[in-house]
């Protein structure tokens, strides 16, 4: 069993690198993420508090 981030287009993140989404918008987090990779969890995990966007915060 993985654990696995929903993910979102993360184009407004401007502080690290971030992936393009993947078909199913899902993630797998794991220690084999690559660097963009881990910019699209943190981009997705801090704006869970973010009231601008409706879906970011189903995790």
């Amino acid at each position: 069993m993985d654990a696995v981030l929903e993910t979102y287009e993360a184009t407004d993140v401007g502080l690290w690198p971030v992936a393009d989404p993947s078909a199913g918008h899902l993630l797998a987090l794991s220690g084999r993420m690559a660097p963009a990779e881990v910019g699209t969890a943190m981009a997705v995990l801090t704006s869970c508090n973010d009231g601008d966007h409706e879906d970011r915060g189903r995790l």
